[in-house]
């Protein structure tokens, strides 16, 4: 057995595999040591193992290091999950755009 070790910012965990310790909330393990989470405007931290440590706001998307304002055209509405947009019925997508359809 060997002593654990844990950065500033870290906790000991009781596992098996892999350093003996995790970062605290907000913190990502790098190189041996726990570094803050930088969250731009419009963002949270998030619980996911991957990615930036963050996600953006309902109405934002991820462009790079910052989260962005979705542009919701006319007759649309923000999508499910927030992170894009959809056409308010009977109109469809056109680029960027919603329009009706052609009578046939």
């Amino acid at each position: 057995c060997a002593p654990v070790s844990a950065p500033a910012n870290a906790f000991l965990v009781n596992s098996a595999y892999g350093r003996g310790w995790e970062c605290e909330r907000g913190f990502r393990q790098e190189d041996g040591a726990c570094v803050p989470i930088a969250t731009p405007d419009h963002a949270f931290l998030d619980d996911l193992t991957y990615g930036e440590g963050w996600s953006c706001e309902r109405g934002f998307r991820a462009a790079g290091s910052i989260c962005i304002e979705i542009d919701v055209p006319v007759n649309a509405h923000l999508d499910y999950l927030g992170a894009g947009w959809e056409c308010d019925p009977p109109y469809r997508r056109r680029a960027d755009t919603c329009a009706l359809e052609p009578s046939r």
